[in-house]
């Protein structure tokens, strides 16, 4: 076997075939299929630290179906853009696609999200994914399978705004499809922790700590440890 390549031995690949060829790039661990709640977890954190909804359903069910599920602003809704997509379409197909560039922008000093990247993973890795948000009384539904896009359904609804996303992580990108539950609810608890205003209902059960870094310290010291009149600072912001 030769090796020097030749013209036929440089490949360029779409971001869809890069990230189900080399998942762990954007991924990190492909143990577990964990990271792709996380993106969409960390969206709707955002939408809450912003002001927008505080509440978060995450589910995952025995066949390994996974909803995230927020009360945020929602997506713009059917919102074209140049090359042919809408807002959310693009938001969960195209790479480096973000409102969170911008220093000056909405989300500036608040975002988890940076690099828009998020969305697209769970899009990308899943056997389909389905998504559907609401806006001022208008929504907007979008399917993919196997990361391609596949049809846009337009609505109307009078419940809250919001967005809902519901996949199935493929087993050909992770050694386990499924996420890791443990580490997703000490995560939880962790940032409702931080966010004492945020509730998490995770597998049907509710996650709220208002007490929030009195309930971390705690949780860190445990029983052995007694913490009693423990003095806390807190710093509020616009943004917050």
């Amino acid at each position: 076997m030769s090796n020097l390549y030749n013209e036929e031995s440089i490949q360029s690949l779409s971001p869809l075939e890069f990230t189900r060829l080399r998942p762990g790039v954007y991924c990190g661990s492909t143990e577990y299929s964990t990271q792709l709640i996380i993106e969409l977890f960390s969206n709707a954190l955002d939408e809450h630290n912003l002001g927008h909804g505080d509440v978060i359903e995450i589910s995952v069910s025995k066949d390994n179906v996974i909803m995230v599920k927020d009360n945020g602003q929602g997506f713009l809704v059917n919102e074209q853009r140049d090359d042919g997509k809408t807002v959310l379409e693009a938001a969960f197909s195209v790479l480096n696609t973000s409102g969170k560039y911008r220093d000056d922008g909405v989300y500036e000093g608040t975002s988890l999200g940076l690099n828009g990247i998020g969305a697209k993973l769970p899009t990308f890795l899943s056997h389909w994914l389905n998504v559907i948000t609401i806006r001022d009384g208008r929504t907007e539904e979008i399917n993919f399978k196997e990361g391609v896009f596949e049809n846009r359904v337009l609505g109307t609804s009078k419940e809250p705004n919001g967005t809902k996303v519901t996949f199935q992580p493929s087993e050909e990108f992770f050694k386990h499809a499924e996420p890791d539950v443990k580490y997703l609810e000490k995560m939880l608890n962790d940032i409702c922790g931080l966010c004492p205003n945020l509730t998490v209902i995770f597998n049907n059960k509710k996650i709220n700590h208002p007490e929030g870094i009195e309930y971390l310290v705690k949780d860190r010291a445990g029983k052995d440890i007694p913490v009693t009149l423990p003095l806390i600072f807190q710093e509020k912001k616009d943004k917050y």
